[in-house]
């Protein structure tokens, strides 16, 4: 996950966004191929709202199981099962970047600062999206 860690950082540097590891435990609602894979998360630093701005890796063997783990993911989240651990109106961001699949969600209903909304649009310059349905 270090080449896609250091996309992520990249890709939200440019957009004046600071992400680092994250200090504390933080585990979303997750699909099956995904809780079974090996994770780091990194937060962004949003001065207004500290409890949110995670963004968890996953690392796979390879690009094809990402990709299969991804869609697995997004599959889930979009689910009535998965939908129903998060806010109404979350809106998900998973992406492919080699062998690790990064995901990232937030909700305008919940998040209480304006840099949020560029977390999601750093993370969509990267990879390749796997799309929610739902």
């Amino acid at each position: 996950t270090a080449a896609a860690r250091a996309e992520v950082i990249r890709a939200l540097a440019e957009l004046n966004l600071q992400a680092a590891d994250a200090v504390r435990t933080y585990r979303p609602p997750e699909g099956p191929l995904v809780a079974a894979a090996p994770r780091s998360v990194l937060q962004v630093a949003i001065p207004n709202d500290t409890d949110h701005g995670f963004i968890v890796l996953y690392a796979f063997d390879s690009p094809s199981d990402a990709a299969e783990a991804a869609r697995d993911h997004a599959r889930y989240v979009g689910s009535n099962v998965g939908r129903s651990q998060f806010p109404f109106g979350t809106r998900f961001v998973i992406r492919v970047v080699g062998a690790t699949v990064v995901f990232f969600h937030w909700s305008p209903q919940v998040s209480t600062d304006e840099l949020t909304p560029l977390i999601e649009q750093g993370l969509l310059r990267i990879g390749s999206g796997v799309p929610v349905q739902g």
